[in-house]
């Protein structure tokens, strides 16, 4: 059974009229609910302790919340999945243009590393199953199923429920360390380099490295992450919307106890940031940058190692560095897991084809030589 509660708009309170007891579909195990707007205050609280268990911050109601109060065009679209009257999985999405071409993402776009529900490992193919019968629930959706993990149920259910759920794009893949042995995770070479640049710099300077407290210092110190960023990479790296949303929710963090935001200082100055969270056993390295005026230390692959101590020390048994294989995390021993990224729509609507047709274009573009893409790329400018 999938029932839909509106956002209170005319058009929503319309649909709200036709279909608040209206089957549309249902699933053998559980039953689905669609909220446009965030759900009772019961449900948050379960859906909350499901995300923090499963250990997935981009699943967390906080999460959405900050992107929608950053970002008030994308309009929440939750479906909870219940057996019997215990939530048994949600997922968190936002609707995105008009009705004749919305599209169904994930709260946080491009800034969501990994897509996963807010469910136990055992319930993830009954809520795949389940919410791809009730989704999209209009012939006009695209719903970019991005970053799932290689081997998830999504792309079954998906099949299985006769939408049309085609490949889209090639994605970084996650970085992960595993806590459970931390003196395996460098090599000698690389400890003693490590260790030889911390001396030099402790020699040098006066040097600390602090952890974030609160709410009002996690948004001084994250301030402090996108300037040291912008200063590097240039000032439009952050939209106002994306700094506000990612200042938003560190703060949120910060409250509930999952903010990991390390500042290491050199004479009292911050020379490098890094922004991550940790719930139960596994920490998260999601952004830092520093000041190139340390580079000669590493100061960033310092903090970053700093930050793995600490969260062995605290218990954790994983370090997810998120995407993207770049070289400071392979001074680490590290495994890599594939994400896939996915468009589904109803079979034979305006969406499908329009799925088709991206992917398509996808596959033809890979397959033009580099000479023939650096040659494209020089007309499209034009």
């Amino acid at each position: 059974m999938t029932t839909l509660i509106g956002s209170g708009s005319d058009t929503a309170a319309r649909m709200l009229r036709a279909t608040m007891c209206q089957n549309v579909t249902s699933s053998s195990a559980l039953d689905v609910t669609l909220f446009e707007r965030m759900p009772p205050a019961d449900v948050v609280t379960a859906w909350r302790g499901l995300a923090v268990a499963s250990e997935n911050p981009f699943a967390l109601p906080d999460w959405l919340e900050a992107w929608c109060e950053a970002h008030p065009g994308d309009r929440p679209r939750i479906v909870v999945c219940r057996r019997g009257d215990a939530v048994a999985g949600v997922v968190p999405l936002v609707a995105r243009g008009a009705r004749r071409r919305r599209e169904l993402l994930a709260p946080g776009d491009e800034l969501a590393d990994v897509f996963a529900p807010a469910c136990a490992p055992a319930d993830a193919a009954a809520v795949a199953d389940a919410v791809t019968r009730a989704l999209p629930a209009s012939g006009w959706e695209l719903w970019r199923l991005e970053r799932c993990p290689a081997g998830s149920p999504w792309p079954e259910a998906a099949a299985a429920a006769g939408r049309t759920c085609v490949r889209w794009r090639a994605e970084p893949p996650l970085v992960v360390a595993d806590l459970r042995d931390p003196d395996d995770l460098i090599d000698g070479r690389q400890r003693r380099e490590l260790a030889r640049l911390r001396r030099k710099l402790e020699a040098d300077h006066t040097v600390a490295v602090r952890t974030s407290e609160g709410a009002e210092e996690a948004r001084r110190d994250l301030g402090v992450l996108l300037e040291l960023h912008a200063a590097r990479w240039g000032a439009g790296t952050f939209t106002p919307s994306v700094r506000a949303f990612h200042t938003e929710f560190a703060a949120r963090a910060a409250e509930r106890g999952w903010l990991r935001l390390h500042t290491l200082e050199v004479d009292g100055r911050p020379a490098a940031v890094l922004y991550g969270w940790r719930l139960g056993t596994r920490a998260f390295a999601y952004s830092q940058a520093f000041d190139p005026a340390y580079a000669r230390y590493a100061v960033g692959v310092s903090l970053l190692a700093t930050a793995i101590e600490r969260a062995a020390a605290e218990g954790c048994t994983r370090f997810d560095m998120l995407r993207g294989d770049e070289r400071h995390k392979q001074r680490f021993r590290v495994s890599t897991h594939a994400l896939e990224s996915r468009l589904v729509a109803r079979r034979g609507s305006p969406a499908a084809a329009e799925a088709l047709a991206r992917s398509a274009g996808r596959r033809a573009w890979a397959r033009l030589p580099a000479r023939g893409r650096a040659l494209a790329g020089r007309l499209r400018l034009r």
